[in-house]
């Protein structure tokens, strides 16, 4: 699974902390145009940042008899940090399959009226939104992986 989560450093982290999530890999994903580019090279942090379609995103491995499409998806929308007026930063469900798409679908319909608001912060998102079919999702940089982990004192 795929989302935009805002910055993707400390969403990265913090699902990594919840039962049936095995790993999670910091990334840029979000622009069909680079995707349909055949002269493409991997996107960097910097087209990332001075680029107009580019998602910072994460990229999730979850145990399917763990944690359900469904409920990642509620970990998601509790564990995200977007800022509304930016796409490199915004919320966005990338499906996977008809299959997950028509999960989000429905979550989505589901919870619009809600105006979910979570208890950790108060925080009302700007509503998630979905983008299917997927574009491609780019590994960033190393230093972009378990980046809290590694800036945090020991």
């Amino acid at each position: 699974a795929s989302f935009g989560m805002g910055c993707f450093w400390e969403p990265a982290e913090s699902m990594l902390k919840v039962d049936g999530i095995i790993d999670t890999v910091s990334g840029y994903t979000g622009n069909k145009r680079f995707d349909d580019d055949k002269k493409k090279t991997v996107p960097s942090y910097e087209n990332v940042c001075y680029g107009q379609d580019w998602v910072e995103g994460v990229q999730v491995t979850y145990d399917d008899s763990v944690i359900s499409y469904g409920e990642l998806l509620n970990v998601f929308f509790d564990k995200q940090k977007p800022a509304p007026q930016s796409r490199q930063y915004s919320s966005i469900i990338f499906p996977y399959d008809e299959e997950q798409y028509d999960v989000a679908s429905t979550w989505s319909e589901q919870n619009k009226e809600i105006n979910y608001q979570r208890e950790s912060d108060g925080f009302k998102a700007e509503w998630t939104s979905i983008e299917y079919p997927r574009t491609k999702f780019y590994a960033a940089e190393g230093y972009h992986q378990g980046y809290w982990q590694k800036q945090r004192p020991r």
